[in-house]
């Protein structure tokens, strides 16, 4: 099938792929907003939201600290947008006032202009709270563009946009070369490609 085809099938199945919304509205908290230690804030990567991202010195210790705030006490998620262009990962704590709630590996995204989501579930209480993420290795951690507080899914624990899911895993088994004829997976591959150019523009 001549390619225009194919990208034009997968545009296609982009409405097929949208996720139902969450029940309710999540925030974001942009990292180059909080509080920072022997942390910077950076543009030189391309796909970062907001103004920029913060890459923290490679060092134990390096925090980026936010404030959140909560209209009532529960359980919640929180999903720190991150890029690691290693191929070590580079853990994180990630604590609310003051007790760890996890410590994601932030596992290599492939390129700094990668970005992927770790998720950890959270209790909050009504009002202020402050959620930490300090890296835990002498890599530090990795660069980190932004805090999602929300986008629950319907629950508590980790939330999975299934649609996003499906893409994902389609683009890590294939390549353009090893894809094969026409098919559905050919149309999942094209349509990652697509959502990749939209974020980084590449």
């Amino acid at each position: 099938m001549p390619i225009r085809r194919m990208l034009a099938a997968s545009v296609l199945l982009a409405p097929l792929l949208v996720a139902a919304p969450a029940n309710a509205a999540p925030t974001v908290y942009e990292a180059e907003g909080a509080s920072l230690s022997r942390c910077v804030v950076e543009s030189n990567h391309a796909g970062y939201t907001g103004a920029g991202f913060v890459n923290c010195d490679n060092a134990a210790g390096s925090y980026i600290e936010w404030t959140v705030n909560a209209e009532a006490a529960g359980t919640t998620n929180l999903h720190v947008r991150y890029a690691n262009g290693t191929a070590a990962a580079r853990p994180a704590d990630v604590s609310v006032n003051g007790t760890v709630a996890g410590s994601p590996a932030f596992p290599g995204t492939g390129a700094w202009t990668s970005w992927s989501r770790a998720t950890v579930p959270v209790a909050l209480l009504a009002g202020t709270n402050v959620v930490r993420l300090t890296g835990t290795t002498a890599n530090g951690p990795a660069n980190i563009d932004s805090l999602t507080v929300g986008d629950d899914g319907g629950g508590p624990g980790p939330a999975t946009d299934w649609s996003d899911e499906m893409v994902r895993s389609t683009m890590e088994r294939f390549t353009p070369s090893g894809i094969g004829g026409w098919s559905y997976p050919v149309a999942l591959y094209l349509f990652g490609q697509y959502q990749v150019y939209l974020r980084t523009g590449d």
